[in-house]
């Protein structure tokens, strides 16, 4: 019976690169590793011929073979999830040939690989496959937690087991006698402690012959084993001629998979035939271009920590160049793996512009990916040098993304990193940045509860951002000052606020979308609801005002204001009558390409809505028409 056979593998420097993991599975899957981007297309849509267009385009952006002609697909990197989620798990259900994913190395997987491999993972028990997921007992990710899965925990090798292991390994002359008890005493029941011992005694000819086959000369008592498997590694790298260690160590900087191309890169002299020879590595790919991969991460560490630091960095500076001009038209997508590479050659500044726009790419991907690569150049631009003319600047930068995105990120308010933002900005004068993180900052308060405190600064809040002078700052931020106070029932104050913005954005529904798609789209939106509470007259013109203006530019303010429109309505301001069912059932449809946010808000809409439907307006409502 045919079984097909798919493998990824996570690396630990690459714990932090977003989809690495999970691209790497998709692109085995589809068969398109190592293809040029336009046959793979060809490839993805053979196989998914009946699929939408557009998610054969989303696909494409993650396994990294996107038409550059293509515009990329503006979508929530929510909503991209749940399409690419679908569009796998349909892909897979559809499958009638047995199949084994294997995921090496688990401990090591970047958290939006772990993530989506979940959620891909969910429908394998409806399907005639088997996933085999490989970890140390450090990790505790989603993939641990799979329902139907079962964990097999490998425990070290008894005496017995380890003595027959190595007298496998060494064959039966009569000279070998007792040297494979020496071995399994101080293999310590690791199986490949072992095959390095006996590697070690043949490479030093203590040994002679093959696998299952050796002699031995001189006496086996004086025959000495190394002590430790890092110092056996250690040992058969230095046996090794200058060219082949030249390229063990250009290939450890790399990672624990790597091309024969990329090494020459780095590496006139390659020989990696000799590393073949001796063990250290195996080739896993012939063709179209030769791969290879070390016979062990530990090999990997070894001939990585032996060389000089000095010899590291220069290794890792010429990579992320390397990376860099050989696909010019995937630096986006190489980003945090071309940032990493200058972090580890000590070029703190490369490495924060890679940081930096690693963050911008995956924000429109996943928010938890920007999020570690905002973190990851907060991180390096705490480490520049104190008299680094632009280390203050390179220390806001990245806290304001982070703590203006905290209500998006969740947490607590003390993870917002606002009064260490407020600081620093403070030092230069930075009111512009001050007032974006300030705005994530009492957003984060108001969705903890934290209402009243949030509603006392709202006017401090406004007056930082109408002293930075930009009108399209103070409608980009004010939402968050009305928010607050319209949770905190002050609704006079907030129809105050949402005058101030909607007079400003003069019916610009999308300036000031900083943060959010349609700032006016909000302002009239709480215009409307305050009015409500105020018994005020214009509250249904408002809302009509909000929803037109969001439709057309942003899912999440439309979805919103239909939302807030249906909460009036189960308070008697308006009838639940057809018109809002069509709004409700308009923002549901709009919010399939929107994070989890605008669905919600339209499943709950419409849910509400079909509650009231048929029930009559209460005579206390108030009249808003």
């Amino acid at each position: 019976m045919r079984v097909e056979v798919f493998t990824t593998y996570c690396e630990a420097h690459a714990g932090d690169i977003p989809f690495h993991a999970v691209a790497r599975l998709l692109r085995a899957v589809f068969g398109v590793t190592g293809t040029d981007p336009e046959t793979a297309r060809t490839r993805v849509r053979a196989r998914l011929d009946a699929a939408p267009p557009d998610d054969l385009l989303l696909l494409d952006d993650l396994l990294g073979i996107r038409d550059p002609d293509t515009p990329r697909s503006e979508i929530d990197p929510e909503a991209r999830r749940r399409r690419l989620t679908s569009l796998i798990n349909t892909a897979s259900l559809a499958r009638t040939t047995p199949t084994v994913y294997v995921i090496e190395d688990a401990h090591w997987i970047d958290d939006v690989s772990d993530s989506m491999l979940a959620d891909f993972i969910a429908v394998i028990p409806h399907t005639p496959s088997l996933v085999v997921t490989t970890y140390r007992p450090e990790y505790h990710g989603k993939l641990t937690r799979l329902p139907r899965s079962q964990t097999i925990a490998l425990a070290p090798l008894n005496d017995s087991q380890t003595t027959s292991l190595t007298a496998e390994l060494l064959g039966v002359d009569s000279s070998i006698g007792g040297l494979a008890a020496r071995i399994a005493g101080r293999a310590l029941g690791n199986p490949f402690f072992a095959e390095e011992i006996v590697r070690d005694l043949a490479e030093r000819g203590i040994i002679d012959g093959r696998r299952g086959d050796y002699v031995a000369h001189g006496n086996i008592a004086d025959i000495t084993v190394p002590s430790t498997l890092h110092a056996t590694i250690a040992a058969r790298v230095d046996r090794l001629d200058a060219p082949a260690k030249r390229t063990l160590n250009a290939a450890a900087a790399i990672g624990t998979r790597f091309s024969a191309d990329l090494v020459g890169r780095l590496v006139d002299d390659t020989d990696l035939p000799a590393l073949v020879a001796a063990e250290l590595i195996d080739q896993v790919v012939f063709t179209p271009r030769a791969e290879y991969e070390f016979r062990h991460p530990l090999i990997r560490t070894v001939a990585y920590e032996s060389q000089l630091k000095s010899s590291r960095a220069d290794l890792h500076r010429r990579l992320a160049i390397a990376i860099e001009l050989h696909d010019r038209a995937a630096l986006d997508e190489n980003a945090a793996l071309i940032a990493n590479h200058y972090g580890a050659a000590g070029d703190l500044t490369a490495a924060y512009t890679w940081h930096m726009r690693a963050g911008g790419w995956s924000s429109f991907r996943d928010l938890a990916a920007a999020t570690t690569s905002w973190e990851n150049a907060r991180q390096v631009a705490d480490q520049l040098p104190v008299d680094d003319p632009n280390r203050l600047a390179m220390r806001i930068a990245p806290r304001t993304l982070l703590c203006g995105n905290a209500w998006r990120i969740g947490g607590t308010v003390a993870d917002t990193g606002f009064d260490e933002l407020r600081e620093l900005t403070g030092a230069v004068g930075d009111k512009v940045s001050l007032a974006i993180g300030m705005a994530g900052w009492i957003t984060a308060l108001t969705f903890n509860d934290r209402i009243t405190e949030s509603a006392l600064l709202a006017d401090e809040f406004v007056a930082l951002m109408e002293s930075t002078g930009d009108p399209a700052l103070v409608v980009g931020l004010l939402p968050a000052a009305i928010q607050a106070t319209s949770h905190a029932g002050e609704a006079s104050h907030t129809h105050r606020l949402t005058a101030r913005l909607i007079d400003l954005a003069d019916g610009d529904a999308t300036m000031g979308n900083l943060i959010i798609g349609s700032p006016l789209t909000l302002g009239l939106m709480f215009s409307g609801v305050s009015k409500v509470f105020q018994g005020l007259p214009g509250s249904a013109a408002d809302f009509d005002a909000a929803l037109a203006a969001g439709r057309p530019v942003d899912t999440t303010c439309f979805a919103t204001a239909v939302l807030f429109k249906t909460c009036c309505t189960t308070l008697g301001a308006f009838v639940p009558d057809d018109a809002a069912m069509s709004e409700a059932v308009d923002a549901l449809a709009l919010a399939e390409s929107g994070d989890n946010f605008p669905l919600a808000r339209g499943l709950t809409a419409r849910g509400a809505l079909l509650v009231h439907r048929g029930v009559s307006t209460p005579t206390s409502a108030v009249n808003c028409s």
